[in-house]
This record gives C-alpha cells, sequence and structure tokens, in this order.
C-alpha cells in the first residue's frame, strides 16, 4: 500500500501552502489589521476568546480588518459554548413533566459548536491547518541541515 505523506502530491502541499501563505501577506499589507479590543456587544468569556484568538492571528499574519466579522461570530459561537456547558453543570438531561429530557442547552451548543468549527476553518485556525504548518516547519527545519 502506498504512503500517501510520501507521495508526489503531498510533497508538493507544503511548498503550494507557502505560496499562499506569501500572497496572504502581501495581500494583507495594503489592509487594516484587526482590531484587539473585541466589540463592547461580545458576553465576557466571547471578549476573552476574542483576544485570545486575535493574539494567535497577529502571530500568523494572515488576517485583517476584513477578517473582523468572523472573529467576532467566532468568538460569540465559543463564548457562547461556554454558557451553555455552565448551564448545563455537566448534565445534558433534565427533568421534565414527562420525565427526563434533553436540556435544552444541549441544542444551542450542538448548533454554536458547528458554527466554531466552520468559522476556525473559514479562519484557517483549524486543526489540520495548524499540523500542515507544523509539518511544512519541520521540513524546512531538516532541509537546512
Amino acid at each position: 500500500m502506498k504512503d500517501l505523506r510520501t507521495s508526489k502530491e503531498m510533497a508538493k502541499t507544503p511548498l503550494k501552502l507557502d505560496e499562499l501563505m506569501g500572497e496572504a501577506f502581501e495581500f494583507n499589507e495594503t489592509f487594516s489589521p484587526i482590531e484587539i479590543e473585541p466589540p463592547d456587544h461580545l458576553g465576557e468569556y466571547a471578549k476573552q476568546y476574542y483576544k485570545t484568538i486575535v493574539e494567535e492571528l497577529t502571530k500568523l499574519g494572515t488576517s485583517n480588518k476584513l477578517d473582523e466579522s468572523q472573529l467576532t461570530n467566532l468568538a460569540f459561537a465559543l463564548g457562547l459554548i461556554k454558557e451553555c456547558q455552565i448551564e448545563m453543570k455537566g448534565a445534558p438531561l433534565v427533568e421534565g413533566l414527562h420525565g427526563k429530557k434533553e436540556n435544552p442547552a444541549m441544542k444551542t451548543w450542538a448548533t454554536a459548536t458547528q458554527k466554531s468549527i466552520d468559522l476556525m476553518k473559514s479562519l484557517h485556525l483549524s486543526a489540520d491547518t495548524r499540523k500542515m504548518l507544523q509539518d511544512q516547519a519541520n521540513e524546512d527545519d531538516l532541509s537546512d541541515l
């Protein structure tokens, strides 16, 4: 069985990503940076997430002012997830009139989780993207030897 990690196509992936990242840096030079202070309308947890995410995006240098709405939505979704978890207190079921039923916060939690995953992918904050960048950095380190 062929190991896909060593295929010619995979060998080109870091180079393509490097090319795309270079284009992103050039593109971002013409736009204003992201606001570091979170919008006032976000809740306590969402503001904390906003600041953390902005710090990480600033390190990557791949986002700008145009991404703020997505960033705000991501922070809001993550804050909502935290609030749902606190409300549920680890209990996905609650006592209802006719026995146990699903905690209403479960649906909100599930929806916010899916939205946050979609937004993270859109902002290139997914685990796959981080792994690819790390693999590329490791390959670069090895090629420098």
